[in-house]
């Protein structure tokens, strides 16, 4: 609740209950993605160092 609050009067949130709002949203979609990639990898296995590398150059990162 402390950085609730702290949000609140810096302004990174109109309120308490929406910087809790906001975190359970964040969290909720975390979940989501991770149930995703999980049944992605029980259909399709673990990427390989080959997707990896990819995805990567896809992203921008290399």
């Amino acid at each position: 609740m402390r950085e609730a609050r702290r949000a609140e009067e810096e302004g990174r949130a109109s309120s308490v209950s929406a910087y809790v709002s906001d975190a359970l949203a964040r969290q909720r979609r975390a979940d989501e993605l991770a149930e995703l990639i999980e049944e992605m990898v029980a259909e399709h296995g673990e990427p390989t160092a080959a997707d990896r590398s990819w995805a990567r150059c896809a992203l921008g990162l290399e």
